[in-house]
């Protein structure tokens, strides 16, 4: 296994507490947010894993991931910056 971090979907402008913990978005029990004065990044627990190495079937499937947790966010009401796919940071303080 790999080591892991924190991938990022996206950046909110709101502290939106109620993404704060894992669970909080329906249909993606991993992701959440974490603050920083009055943004969030939305982000999930994930192996950190070499995008430009993977093959095309499972790279389709994470793309799909990516953009139905950016779609959850602004059916929540929420306008998000989305960050590129197969973005990582190594743990809260880097986000």
């Amino acid at each position: 296994m790999g080591k892991t971090g924190k991938y990022l979907y996206g950046i909110i402008a709101t502290c939106a507490p109620e993404f704060s913990s894992p669970g909080a978005i329906e249909d993606f029990a991993d992701v959440y947010a974490i603050p920083y004065q009055d943004a969030a990044a939305v982000v999930g627990d994930s192996e950190i894993v070499d995008y430009k190495r993977m093959r095309k079937d499972a790279l389709a499937m994470l793309l799909v991931r990516h953009q139905k947790v950016i779609e959850k966010i602004m059916e929540l009401g929420h306008a998000i910056i989305p960050v590129r796919l197969g973005t990582f940071a190594a743990d809260d303080a880097e986000v």
